[in-house]
C-alpha cells in the first residue's frame, strides 16, 4: 500500500491516516495537535517505540502494527479513565477472537494468546478541569515477526501461532473497527458489559500465583478481578484481599 493509498482510506473513516517509514514514537508524533479525534499515525519502523513501566517495544519494520490512535473522550471523567483502557483492550482482543483466537487481557491491558504477549498498550492522557480531553492510545501487535529479541519474557506473533503470513494494512483496518466500536459503546455509557467481558478475559483469573509488590517481595495471590477505577483484586488468604493499583504490584512472566 502506498502512502496516498493509505491516507485515502482515512477518508473512508473521515480521520488522517497517516503512514510512515520510520519514526522515534508514533505517540510523538500523535501528540502533535494537529491531529484530533479518529486520527491514526502508523510506522513501519520505530526508532523509540513506548511500552508499559518505561519498556520499549521493539518491531522488525514491515512486520508487526505499530501505530497511534487519538481519541477525544471529553465524556470522560479523570476519574474513569480506566474505563477507557478496558475498551481498547477489549477492541483489541474482539478482533483477535474474530480470527478464531482465545485471547485473554493482562492487567492493564496486554494482550495474551496461549500465555504469550502478542499485543500491548500505551495511553497518555490529556486533562482538562476533571475530564480526559484527549487521549493517545500507542498499540504494537505482532503480526509476522517470528524471531524476537531473547531478552523479551514470552513474545508470540499471529503468524507464529497461525503459520501465515497477514497482510498488515487489511489488519489495521479490522482492528480500527473493533476498537473504535468498544470506544462508541463506553461514550453510550455501556460500561456494565465493558467491565463484566474485561474480567471474563482477564489473565489468570481464578488462579493461584506468584507476583511481586514493588519492593521485590514476593506474595501468593489468586486474581479475583479488576474494579472500575483500575485497581487489580488479589485474594491473599480466605480474609485477606487487597486492591492494587498500577505499579504496585507486578506480574514476572518467564
Amino acid at each position: 500500500m502506498t502512502y496516498n493509498e493509505f491516507a485515502s482510506l482515512g477518508e473512508k473513516y473521515n480521520a488522517k491516516f497517516v503512514l510512515l517509514e520510520k519514526t522515534t514514537s508514533t505517540n510523538i508524533i500523535a501528540n502533535e495537535k494537529i491531529y484530533s479525534h479518529g486520527d491514526i499515525i502508523f510506522a513501519l519502523e520505530q526508532s523509540d517505540g513506548k511500552g508499559q513501566r518505561g519498556n520499549h517495544w521493539c518491531s522488525t519494520k514491515g512486520a508487526n502494527i505499530t501505530f497511534s490512535l487519538v481519541v477525544e473522550p471529553t465524556f470522560l471523567p479523570a476519574s474513569h479513565q480506566f474505563l477507557l483502557s478496558e475498551s481498547i483492550a477489549l477492541g483489541i482482543s474482539d478482533m483477535l477472537c474474530g480470527m478464531g483466537l482465545d485471547t485473554k487481557i493482562k492487567w492493564t491491558n496486554d494482550i495474551y494468546i496461549d500465555g504469550c504477549k502478542v499485543a500491548g498498550v500505551l495511553i497518555e492522557h490529556d486533562i482538562c478541569g476533571s475530564n480526559i480531553a484527549r487521549s493517545v492510545i500507542g498499540i504494537g501487535l505482532n503480526v509476522n515477526q517470528t524471531d524476537f529479541d531473547p531478552s523479551l519474557p514470552n513474545p508470540i506473533s499471529l503468524k507464529g501461532i497461525t503459520g501465515i503470513d497477514s497482510n498488515i494494512f487489511n489488519i489495521l483496518e479490522t482492528l480500527y473497527q473493533s476498537i473504535m466500536a468498544r470506544y462508541n459503546q463506553l461514550k453510550l455509557g455501556d460500561v456494565d458489559e465493558l467491565s463484566t467481558t474485561y474480567n471474563s478475559r482477564l489473565y489468570r483469573k481464578g488462579e493461584q500465583h506468584t507476583y511481586y509488590l514493588s519492593d521485590g517481595t514476593p506474595i501468593e495471590g489468586v486474581i479475583l478481578g479488576v474494579k472500575d477505577s483500575g485497581e487489580l483484586i488479589v485474594k491473599h488468604s480466605e480474609i485477606s484481599t487487597v486492591n492494587y493499583l498500577f505499579k504496585e504490584i507486578e506480574f514476572k512472566i518467564k
